[in-house]
């Protein structure tokens, strides 16, 4: 009875050990993030493959240098970004992440703070009615990562493709030899890979300026033909998510500003544009005008410029394909922004 009992125990407590956590999104100034704890030989890189973004996009976010080796049990903040971070409504691809419902957090605040739809929320959670609690764990997105991960509770999550799931190790095998009980556990099967997206939403670096004068960046790429939609008023992806936050959050403006470019292969042919810009909140959908014109689009905001001789005195940076889209050759072109929060 006793060596029942004890084997019980072990493989109890062999089951907890492995029991993976639910990612929980958190943000600080400079955006969402969710956290991992280091394990034994793991470094930068193998971090960065983990959650299908560049280690030099690691290191900063922390203020930490990649020069630096990590320690075992440290916990380091992962950056969501477009790049590895996913919040459309109907393509579920990724490990959903979740937000801990705090006091007096109603589903349209969360919402707002995550820059989705109450309706996506209530459809990623499976929820029928607005009614919330204390403690629920709300999928607000995916990221692309291949870990193993827990459902969010006490809400069911919803189901998601393409994503690493942890399956269990069959019972452990029992060897018993003159009443001493070893236990022998047998390895779960090996995790299916997870399958890379083709489209490239953006370069995980932001590339120097191809040439500056008086303050104002060269676009060195082609413009390509744009598609704009005439009722949205401006050419974007994220027009129809400028329309809800204008309805969500008080109107902002910003004029006579420095700006400058990166380049990134988004929005050439998506109309997904994106911007750095400083004292907004990542995630914002800003529109971009061209002061005297009709010219406009629409894009979301991934951060604040980053510090550098190349960004010196820039306000915001834009990229290339939204300057292209505005018919913009030289960063002096007088522009406005507007954004709600």
């Amino acid at each position: 009875m006793r060596t029942t009992y004890f084997m019980f125990f072990l493989l109890i407590s062999l089951g907890s050990f492995a029991q993976p956590t639910q990612l929980i999104v958190k943000s600080v100034g400079k955006g969402l993030y969710i956290e991992h704890k280091v394990i034994p030989k793991e470094n930068w890189y193998s971090i960065g493959r983990k959650y299908e973004i560049s280690p030099r996009e690691i290191a900063p976010f922390n203020g930490l240098s990649m020069d630096k080796g990590l320690s075992i049990g440290q916990t380091i903040k992962i950056p969501l970004i477009p790049s590895n971070f996913n919040q459309d409504l109907e393509n579920k691809t990724g490990v959903p992440v979740a937000h801990l419902v705090g006091q007096k957090e109603g589903l349209l605040h969360i919402a707002s703070q995550y820059n989705v739809t109450v309706a996506q929320i209530k459809k990623w959670n499976k929820l029928s009615t607005d009614q919330i609690n204390i403690g629920d764990e709300l999928v607000v997105g995916f990221v692309k990562a291949t870990i193993p991960v827990q459902q969010s509770k006490p809400i069911e999550a919803a189901k998601v493709e393409k994503v690493v799931v942890a399956t269990p190790a069959p019972a452990a095998q029992q060897e018993v030899k003159k009443n001493v009980v070893v236990v022998v556990p047998v390895p779960a099967p090996a995790e299916k890979k997870v399958e890379k997206q083709q489209e490239k939403v953006v370069e995980s670096q932001v590339e120097k300026p191809s040439k500056v004068v008086e303050n104002a960046t060269v676009v060195a790429a082609t413009p390509k033909p744009i598609q704009v939609d005439a009722s949205a008023k401006g050419a974007g992806y994220f027009s129809s998510s400028f329309a809800q936050q204008s309805k969500e959050g008080k109107p902002q403006k910003l004029e006579g500003f420095i700006y400058g470019v990166f380049k990134s292969s988004s929005g050439w042919d998506d109309g997904k544009y994106y911007v750095l810009l400083n004292s907004v909140i990542p995630g914002t959908i800003v529109k971009i005008s061209v002061k005297g014109t009709d010219k406009s689009v629409f894009a979301k905001v991934l951060g604040s410029v980053p510090p550098g001789k190349e960004s010196d005195g820039m306000s915001m940076r834009m990229s290339n394909s939204a300057a292209s889209a505005l018919g913009i050759i030289e960063t002096n072109t007088a522009l406005s922004l507007v954004w709600f929060n």
